[in-house]
């Protein structure tokens, strides 16, 4: 037996034997990589070792952590070898380590077809069925958990697996008893492609063969007799010995223990809890005993979160066991290598549960905050126990409901959150997340406000108020919710809304699988109104006004990376939507998602007009592209329903809130009115055109001949050329243009008439619109304006450059957007013409400064559709470009990518 390292001092000597199905494995190469990209480039080993005649092999290491894989042949047939568990610590003591060789796989085989993966899995030779594939990309530091797409192994031990191009690390499982998807268990089955990673090709379906072997259990894979020394522990025992990790138990709302939960430990890796905890696996893990203790072992400093379930893989369904550890709003603890975290406790509940004992109680036992006195800052906190909040709350970070607590807000409190982002995603992380209960009825004339603390407020300036699982019977009436990323989100929770304004958010209600009632509200000046991709709960939408958003309600396809993608329990309880106006929304009133295969009905609703066409011109389904479902809308409404929306609110008119215990504050929130006409050159009215509201807080004035700047809001003007205008206080200026293609969005084209209300001297006039006022514009007429589309490569200060895909390939019609901060979300500040023939493009901007760039094969709204230009994103970074005034940036390369379709394992937070 080859020994090929001198033993250090500090060394740990690892020990084991290779075994084959027919038996041990001679002359086996055993090697040990600090990391997987090592041993896939074929670098030298850390160590290395050649088995004897009886499989034995012995190595040396220093402290760490490597991957062992052997290789070898017999009879003059390839073996190889790959633990399942790499990669492993090696830490402070000596360990036995078993490798089982299956025979080693062939290379990839192409045929045409869709992108992807096909093949069969064998255990001892015999297709095995009951099994699962998991890919992973290559860099990924284990192979452990869902990866990044799964699929079944049908009973003839066949697979086929649709993918996006690109490597990727091909393992099967099999779990033999017990609940799917949980950690791989001693006598499970476990295969490891030998010639991983696979390239997944466009246009192309790679066929595979591989082998299994089972976990931890060589006695079904080999009969041969064991010579292990009993002194050294195997790989497993050295671990369970260790007895370093987490220790706690699951419990229910009175304290009662669960027997039978999944709790896995997430090693965290952003600074705020991230929503895909809930759905995915998870390598460290343990199940509760009949005391509902459990004990999860670790070997790496960290900080985890933690989950309780009972059920793994895709998100809970009504009725299943769930809760997240609560004793801080990470829901995680800090382990250190040689520790043990003892007395962890979760508080586990059933999802949507009709029958919640904690329904009905209401014990306030804590008062935060004064009618009349001083604002009370919260920073991030855990509630423990029923609270009530009254006056002005100031968050700086995250406030958590604790499963059993119940947070009640007063009449005419208002919360405030002041921006912070420690993920650095460009949103703010302020938030409220509910998994006990929230009662927040406000009055008609005392609302409660949910905003922004910021001097110049925005969207995405906070997260949201967030119900996650939580104890039924959450109640929200006569509220506001601005400025946030989604001013409500629901998942897997029991909420009823009334009479609450949603106004200048992202998206104003996000929902999940839930029971939601939301009745006699208004969805206004947000990106998205209403945002859902479930059909599971009783869901009522009726009696609401959503107008002026980009897209008014949006339906997308479940991205959840689960077992069974394409066969989730996606829920068949479909949404009421009925007696609401859904109208005036300046992309869509309706959309569908990418990919989105499933129907939805929606009759009974007012579209803004009795005009089947015109009603289908503003609903993005199958009409639109051949890749979405339907969107059934009849019978339709013919008139608008009379009392839609926030009861005794006009939506013409500024919006006041009388809180008598913040008077300041709300006299800030009051938006003013701006009023005017606009007449074509020979004095008629400007019909048919739009409005643009330039705010100047966020963006440079508008030009009509050097650049093009991005409205931030549009409206319709009126047959009369008129126009009446709400927005927040501040500084705007005004435009309109009158398309002659009937496109509405883009850069305006030489045939267009494009209007700015200017001032004296030719320059765009600016309106400074303070709290409740109201400022008559007047008439704007083209016979004092220039002409729309001069040239505008006169402009001095640009940036210039090419668009090419991946592979070097100029793309031809895409636009280059221009941001001032790393965001991908929102609207642009600057706007290119589509690139040429060469791909380049020439980007005019107001002056100098630092922009972030990314590419889109489309202007407005709505989804990327496959095979158009990807939005910039994590894959895709912004651009960071920087040019003086006056001087133009050149030779500037966007690469960028074409749509493949929504990735499985995508999610929101």
């Amino acid at each position: 037996m080859a020994i090929p390292l001198t033993a250090q001092a500090g060394d740990i000597t690892i020990e084991g034997r290779v075994l084959t199905e027919s038996g041990p494995l001679v002359q086996a190469e055993v090697s040990a990589h600090r990391s997987y990209a090592d041993m896939l480039a074929g670098l030298k080993p850390v160590a290395s070792a050649k088995t004897d005649r009886g499989g034995l092999y012995k190595l040396n290491l220093p402290p760490d952590s490597y991957y062992f894989s052997a290789s070898g042949e017999h009879d003059g047939r390839k073996f190889y070898a790959f633990h399942g568990s790499n990669p492993l610590a090696v830490a402070d003591k000596n360990f036995w380590l078993g490798l089982l060789a299956t025979p080693a796989d062939q290379q990839p085989a192409y045929v045409d077809g869709s992108t992807g993966l096909e093949g069969v899995v064998r255990y001892k030779g015999k297709p095995l069925d009951g099994a699962y594939l998991a890919l992973y990309k290559p860099d990924s530091k284990s192979f452990k958990g869902l990866g990044v797409k799964t699929g079944s192994v049908e009973a003839d031990g066949r697979f086929n697996v649709n993918t996006e191009p690109g490597p990727y690390v091909v393992t099967v499982k099999k779990i033999i008893n017990g609940k799917s998807n949980r950690p791989l268990q001693e006598g499970d089955l476990y295969c490891y492609y030998s010639q991983n990673p696979v390239e997944v090709k466009p246009g192309k379906k790679a066929h595979i063969e591989l082998s299994c072997h089972p976990k931890i259990n060589r006695d079904s894979f080999v009969a041969t007799g064991k010579i292990k020394p009993e002194a050294i522990n195997t790989f497993s025992e050295h671990i369970a010995s260790l007895k370093y990790g987490i220790r706690g138990k699951v419990v229910d709302g009175s304290g009662k223990p669960i027997a039978g939960m999944n709790v896995l430990a997430y090693r965290l890796t952003s600074p705020v809890f991230m929503m895909y905890h809930v759905y995915h696996g998870s390598e460290f893990s343990a199940l509760t005993d009949d005391k509902g203790a459990f004990f999860i072992p670790l070997d790496a400093d960290g900080d985890y979160g933690l989950v309780a379930r009972d059920i793994l893989g895709d998100g809970p369904h009504r009725g299943e066991m769930y809760g997240l550890y609560q004793d801080n709003i990470r829901h995680a603890v800090t382990f250190k290598q040689g520790q043990t975290i003892e007395n962890i406790s979760i508080i586990a509940g059933k999802v949507m549960d009709s029958t919640d004992p904690a329904s009905g109680r209401v014990s306030p036992e804590t008062v935060i905050g004064t009618p009349d006195g001083l604002p009370v800052t919260l920073k991030d906190t855990v509630i423990t126990k029923d609270t009530v909040w009254q006056g002005e709350i100031i968050i700086q970070g995250v406030v958590s409901v604790k499963r059993t607590a119940t947070l009640v807000i007063l009449p005419g409190t208002v919360i405030k959150f002041k921006k912070s982002d420690r993920d650095k995603n460009g949103v703010g992380d302020g938030e409220i997340l509910v998994e006990g209960r929230l009662i927040a009825k406000g009055t008609g004339d005392r609302k409660i406000i949910f905003t922004s603390a910021e001097d110049k407020p925005a969207p995405n300036d906070w997260s949201y108020l967030q119900f996650l699982a939580s104890n039924k019977g959450n109640i929200i009436e006569h509220c506001l919710f601005e400025y946030a990323f989604a001013g409500v989100m629901i998942h897997y929770a029991d909420v009823k809304i009334s009479d609450t304004l949603f106004r200048n958010n992202n998206r104003g209600l996000h929902y999940n699988t839930a029971d939601l009632r939301v009745d006699h509200s208004t969805f206004i000046n947000n990106r998205i109104g209403i945002r859902f991709m479930r059909m599971e709960g009783n869901v009522q939408i009726t009696n609401n006004d959503i107008s002026k958003n980009d897209i008014g309600v949006l339906f997308v396809r479940q991205h959840v990376n689960a077992v069974n993608f394409d066969q989730l329990n996606r829920g068949q309880e479909h949404p009421v939507y009925e007696n609401n106006n859904i109208h005036g929304n300046r992309n869509y009133n309706f959309s569908l998602g990418e990919e989105q295969e499933r129907d939805i009905k929606v009759s009974g609703n007012w579209w803004g007009t009795a005009l089947k066409s015109e009603i289908s011109n503003l609903l993005y389904e199958r009409s639109k592209t051949e890749t979405l479902s339907n969107i059934y809308f009849e019978p339709f409404l013919e008139k608008p329903v009379a009392d839609a929306g926030v009861r005794g609110l006009d939506p013409e008119k500024p919006i006041q809130f009388t809180n008598s215990n913040d008077s300041q504050s709300i006299e800030k929130l009051q938006p003013g009115v701006l009023t005017g006409r606009f007449l074509e050159s020979n004095g008629t009215p400007l019909s048919g055109a739009q409005l643009y509201l330039y705010d100047l807080n966020r963006g440079p004035i508008p030009s009509q001949n050097s650049y093009w700047r991005v409205p931030n809001r549009t409206e319709e003007i009126g047959g009369n050329g008129s126009f009446t205008v709400q927005a927040p206080p501040g500084e705007y200026c005004i435009g309109a243009i009158k398309r002659s293609d009937g496109i509405h969005i883009g850069p305006p084209k030489p045939t267009d008439k494009f209007l700015l209300s200017l001032d004296a001297t030719g320059k765009p006039k600016r309106y400074v619109l303070k709290p409740g006022a109201q400022i008559d514009v007047g008439n704007v007429e083209e016979e004092l304006q220039g002409k729309a589309g001069k040239n505008l490569s006169e402009t001095k200060t640009t940036i210039v450059g090419s668009i090419v895909d991946d592979s070097g390939r100029p793309l031809e019609g895409v636009y280059a957007f221009a941001f001032t901060q790393k965001t991908a979300v929102g609207k642009p500040i600057f706007v290119s013409e589509p690139s040429n023939n060469k791909g380049q493009f020439r980007l005019n901007i107001a002056e100098g400064g630092s922009f972030y760039l990314k590419t889109r094969g489309n202007l407005g709204g709505g989804p990327p559709q496959t095979g158009l230009v990807i939005d910039g994103d994590k894959r895709e970074p912004l651009v960071k470009v920087s040019v003086n005034t006056g001087e133009t940036s050149e030779h500037v390369t966007l690469t960028t990518r074409l749509f493949p379709g929504r990735g499985r394992n995508r999610l929101d937070r």
